[in-house]
């Protein structure tokens, strides 16, 4: 293996490495600016709400939510946001708990949410799940945002977060289209409904 692979292969998968490209703030900066912002953004978190009371409507007075590669936490302070401009914690009480690969990436995003209940976890989508201490069958909506392009089995890794989810959970990913940063056009969100056959 040529040094110039060993190099790349450390930075295409270390938490340094990507520790490395948050510090600073420079990709919150990045993140602040069009496509990351508009009205996918809030047709995303209106979804998210709507998951929400969903679930919340179905009987529960708890709704466990997991946020995947939380990043700079762009995704878990507008969500934040959104559940406290839709008064959730009125309806029910919302267990948020935001994840990177990166442990100190997983505790900013928490820090910066203005939703009150948020708890931070290191979580790899490659590795695991039963190695990384999140149970099976324990949530009730599992969300992420341009998570799965970093991804070398998107499948798989679905597969994976589905058995994250209790009976009629949700994922809910949003996912930026690469045209968009050439010509301001939308990503694409994909939500997947996790369905109990007896």
């Amino acid at each position: 293996m040529k040094s110039n692979d060993i190099f790349l292969d450390i930075i295409g998968s270390s938490a340094v490495a990507i520790e490395a490209l948050f510090h600073d703030d420079l990709m919150n900066k990045v993140y602040e600016q069009p496509p990351f912002t508009g009205s996918l953004f809030e047709r995303f978190a209106d979804l998210f709400v709507d998951l929400v009371k969903q679930a919340a409507r179905s009987g529960k007075r708890v709704v466990r939510v997991l946020e995947v590669g939380a990043g700079t936490g762009r995704l878990t302070v507008m969500l934040g946001q959104a559940l406290i401009d839709a008064k959730m914690d009125e309806l029910c009480f919302v267990d948020y708990v935001t994840t990177d690969v990166a442990t100190v990436l997983a505790q900013q995003s928490a820090a910066r949410s203005p939703w009150p209940t948020v708890t931070s976890v290191a979580f790899d989508l490659t590795s695991p799940i039963e190695e990384q201490g999140l149970d099976i069958g324990s949530f009730d909506i599992v969300i992420g945002f341009d998570v799965l392009h970093a991804i070398p089995n998107v499948q798989g890794t679905l597969g994976k977060l589905s058995e994250l989810l209790l009976p009629g959970g949700h994922i809910a990913i949003l996912e930026l289209d690469g045209r968009c940063f050439a010509n301001g056009a939308a990503g694409s969100i994909c939500k997947y409904t996790k369905v109990s056959l007896m």
